[in-house]
């Protein structure tokens, strides 16, 4: 379980490795090889599942390949089966119309069959009035109301209740037809056992994480909680960046760590983290450094209007946002940076550390005029630094 452990390693920082992440709490928490059983029959209508992504069909992996040689859960269910159950009260019974993610991202070419599976399986069944009259506008619910001469205000619960409670099944069944599927308690104790499905299927950007491979380091080491496992990867993969020369993916796996933090209400280990993100951001360099070439086109860099090493404003707000709700005040909030600042180091740097802390309250200041003038300074230091060559491009 090496890469479990691998961020509970100290190290002093250098230029070839970054630092090591903050430690996650101990108690942290948080919130045949289809895996499809035979249906009760073929589906009758056309099944589409929408494109429009340019993505080569031929590069997606199907889920039957996927999970070959997994071992489904403890119902029985993989990785797939699992997410329809979650997206299942959304689709109606005759529903044939189908998000693109269910084949380019996970290899489900008939999303139907599925649900025809869950229902053959006891998972999912054929919602009642109660399902459909739910699913209807407020509009609509207002207009058969009307009909019958009953109050038509309130909120939208409201008048789902209303028309429960006064219009006849009868009259409901007539007037909607149309039916939903809904969980049974099979389903939903099925579902509420793999939150991570959900969580993994809504974070699509965390370093090939997907329902398929954390389902597997799950299976591989059940005595984790799967979000140790997450954290372990995200680690690993940092480390893999630097030590690649990829600063860029470098700094996003750095910025999901630090949500991954917030999400457990550690926000001052979040702060550590999204302070080790804008120092990426203000660095210069992106992927593929190499010592070979160890500065960037000075054109992108300055003036500060133009420049792309900046720090977006969602970052700069989320700073401020995570400090606030862990009760972090704005001189505490600044020793927390200048100290997590002091532990940090990149091969290449267009500011010095305390340049770096002044950005982050100037952004938040919104003060243009400051911006500009430490941007202007810096540009000089950086043709001068340029001009002496190798060994005077650094201002960490």
């Amino acid at each position: 379980m090496k890469f479990l452990r691998r961020w509970k390693r100290s190290a002093p920082p250098d230029a070839s490795s970054p630092p090591p992440p903050l430690a996650p709490s101990q108690d942290s928490s948080v919130p045949d090889g289809s895996g499809v059983a035979p249906s009760s029959g073929p589906a009758t209508a056309r099944v589409s599942v929408h494109s429009g992504t340019g993505w080569d069909d031929s590069e997606v992996v199907p889920a039957e390949v996927r999970t070959r040689g997994m071992t489904p859960d403890a119902f029985g269910l993989y990785p797939h089966e699992l997410l329809m159950l979650s997206y299942a009260p959304t689709f109606a019974t005759d529903h044939t119309d189908f998000q693109g993610f269910w084949w380019w991202q996970y290899g489900v070419q008939n999303p139907r069959e599925l649900l025809v599976s869950l229902t053959a399986r006891g998972f999912v069944e054929t919602g009642g009035p109660e399902q459909a009259v739910a699913r209807q506008t407020a509009a609509s619910l207002k207009d058969l109301l009307r009909t019958r001469g009953l109050k038509l205000g309130g909120n939208k619960a409201e008048i789902v209740e209303r028309v429960l409670a006064s219009v006849p099944h009868e009259t409901i069944n007539k007037a909607f037809p149309q039916r939903w599927y809904v969980r049974t308690q099979a389903g939903e104790e099925a579902l509420a056992s793999s939150e991570h499905i959900d969580y993994i299927h809504r974070e699509r950007d965390l370093d090939g994480l997907d329902i398929y491979t954390l389902s597997a380091l799950r299976a591989e080491y059940p005595q984790h909680q799967w979000r140790d496992l997450v954290w372990g990867h995200l680690n690993q993969m940092s480390l893999q960046h630097a030590q690649a020369g990829n600063f860029g993916f470098y700094r996003n796996t750095k910025f999901n760590m630090a949500r991954f933090c917030a999400e457990e209400r550690r926000h001052r280990d979040a702060l550590g983290l999204i302070t080790e993100v804008i120092y990426c951001d203000l660095s210069g360099i992106g992927n593929g450094f190499t010592r070979d070439r160890p500065t960037p086109d000075v054109e992108y860099l300055f003036p500060y209007d133009l420049s792309l090493a900046t720090v977006p404003p969602g970052v700069t707000d989320l700073a401020f946002k995570w400090a606030a709700a862990g009760g972090v005040e704005d001189a505490e909030l600044h020793s927390l940076l200048a100290d997590r600042l002091s532990q940090l180091s990149m091969p290449f740097h267009l500011f010095s550390k305390d340049e770096v802390l002044q950005i982050i309250f100037l952004e938040r200041a919104k003060d243009i005029t400051a911006l500009s003038a430490l941007y202007e300074q810096a540009e000089r230091r950086f043709r001068q630094a340029s001009e002496r060559g190798p060994g005077g491009q650094s201002y960490k």
